[in-house]
């Protein structure tokens, strides 16, 4: 289904109702995800409005991808890392009517999933992480914003794992009794 997002938006871009198409793709779980499909050329583009309910500070976002593609481009320009288009005023993002708006290279034949349907899905997901923190070892992670506050804190999940075990029901834990035991391993 094609889409009609306000002109300024597209502009930003340096496109135009008339020069690409907007098709809604994605469940939107959080940001609201839009393919752009230029007229005049092959390659498409994400057009994502970033929520600031989740990202409240959405710069960070921007500027925290650039620190990273621009090691990578640096270090392992054979790595393929999708790296923000900027705006035709050169900005990361673009701000219309107090929404932020970001567009990346779309990657043909790839697919982005909610839910996964077999274990070999989250084997190749941990594989390509493992292989982005092996590359990022020597990066400087001081140049980065966290982009939701604790979202990565392991000992602030850990205490909230802890709590959850104090305040759940017997039942419920004799059901979890295996995850449980495999969490708590040292």
């Amino acid at each position: 289904m094609e889409l009609n997002l306000d002109s300024e938006v597209l502009l930003a871009f340096g496109y135009t109702k008339e020069t690409a198409t907007i098709t809604q793709i994605g469940s939107g779980l959080i940001n609201r995800t839009y393919l752009l499909s230029p007229l005049s050329e092959d390659q498409k583009y994400i057009l994502q409005n970033i929520n600031t309910s989740v990202f409240r500070k959405p710069e960070d976002i921007a500027n925290n991808l650039k620190a990273i593609a621009d090691y990578l481009s640096k270090n392992y320009p054979d790595y393929l890392f999708i790296k923000p288009v900027s705006t035709v005023d050169g900005k990361e993002m673009a701000m219309i009517e107090s929404e932020y708006w970001r567009m990346l290279p779309f990657v043909p034949n790839t697919v982005s999933l909610d839910v996964l349907s077999e274990p070999q899905q989250a084997y190749e997901a941990a594989k390509q992480f493992g292989k982005l923190s092996a590359l990022l070892n020597n990066f400087d992670a001081s140049l980065l914003e966290p982009t939701i506050p604790g979202f990565h804190d392991l000992g602030l999940r850990f205490e909230q794992f802890t709590a959850a075990l104090n305040t759940t029901t017997k039942e419920l834990k004799g059901k979890a009794k295996p995850q449980i035991d495999d969490a708590l391993k040292t």
